[in-house]
């Protein structure tokens, strides 16, 4: 290995270690860019567990999805969850939350609620898009599982 491959792979890994969200970046954005940065860690030989990507991911968050991160980690299995499952899972959170605060509002806010369900969909068709042209890419780490018997 050249020393060019073994800094990018070291620059990569700090990258990971301190992935945080952007400032205006909606979840789908903060996603979109990990899922890229695990892509590239993946092409450099370096590999992460499923907790690891998906603990990661969740203290990337902005401070107003604590909560949901809180939750998550309490109750969903983040070893068997994919980044897509976990994506989603944060929208179902959230939207969750929001269905409740629009049950006491107007509705101006099932409006957001239901456009943050055509995001998701349409982040998790960039995902498999991307997979699909990545061809030589196995891993199921980015794929929406629909059982969570796969024993991982």
């Amino acid at each position: 290995m050249t020393n060019f491959s073994m800094s990018r792979k070291d620059l990569l890994k700090k990258q990971f270690m301190f992935f945080k969200y952007l400032e205006n970046e909606t979840v789908d954005d903060i996603g979109s860019r990990y899922y890229h940065l695990l892509l590239e860690l993946v092409k450099c030989d370096v590999s992460y567990t499923n907790t690891e990507v998906n603990e990661t991911l969740l203290n990337a968050l902005p401070p107003k999805f604590e909560k949901y991160s809180v939750l998550i980690k309490k109750n969903e299995k983040l070893t068997d969850m994919s980044l897509a499952d976990l994506i989603g899972t944060v929208h179902s959170y959230k939207e969750n939350d929001m269905t409740e605060v629009s049950e006491k509002s107007d509705d101006e806010s099932v409006e957001v609620v239901l456009n943050e369900e055509v995001t998701t969909q349409a982040f998790v068709a960039l995902i498999k898009e991307e997979l699909e042209k990545q061809g030589d890419f196995e891993s199921d780490i980015f794929t929406e599982s629909s059982d969570s018997g796969s024993g991982r």
